[in-house]
């Protein structure tokens, strides 16, 4: 069983967190992944910056940021409760939307980070963003998005 939270600060995004939950879950599925556990934050843009100068040492905003957690994450259950996957995304739907993206898109491309997919290399990019292509078509085949 999968476990989503969504948290939104952005108020046009407040009563939609169930749409989102769905895109996570849905994706999850399709990897055929269970037992994931973690937290969605949809953030203002100067939410992100702060983030963003905390996390990286970067004083602007960005578009997504992935938290893997480690074993000494808070959160974490009793071991052999221990869910396969944990973390946080933080989405800022403003700076996506200033790229001419989508909210699923980044999202997906979150949830892949978590999942241990990167795009430190060419081989490693071209793999990720296929995989994401192909998620985005199922949740597209299947009216989620």
């Amino acid at each position: 069983m999968n476990s989503v939270e969504i948290f939104s600060e952005v108020k046009r995004f407040r009563g939609r967190e169930h749409i989102l939950k769905k895109i996570v879950q849905m994706s999850l599925f399709f990897m055929k992944k269970d037992r994931c556990d973690f937290q969605v934050y949809v953030l203002k843009s100067s939410s992100m910056k702060r983030v963003s100068r905390v996390s990286r040492g970067k004083d602007s905003p960005t578009t997504i940021l992935s938290f893997c957690a480690d074993d000494f994450f808070p959160h974490l259950k009793k071991k052999k409760e221990k869910p396969l996957y944990f973390g946080e995304i933080y989405i800022s739907p403003k700076e996506i939307e200033k790229k001419g993206e989508s909210i699923e898109r980044y999202l997906v491309h979150g949830i892949l980070h978590l999942l241990g997919y990167t795009h430190g290399t060419r081989r490693d990019m071209i793999k990720m963003e296929s995989f994401e292509e192909k998620i985005l078509n199922f949740l597209s085949q299947k009216k989620i998005i």
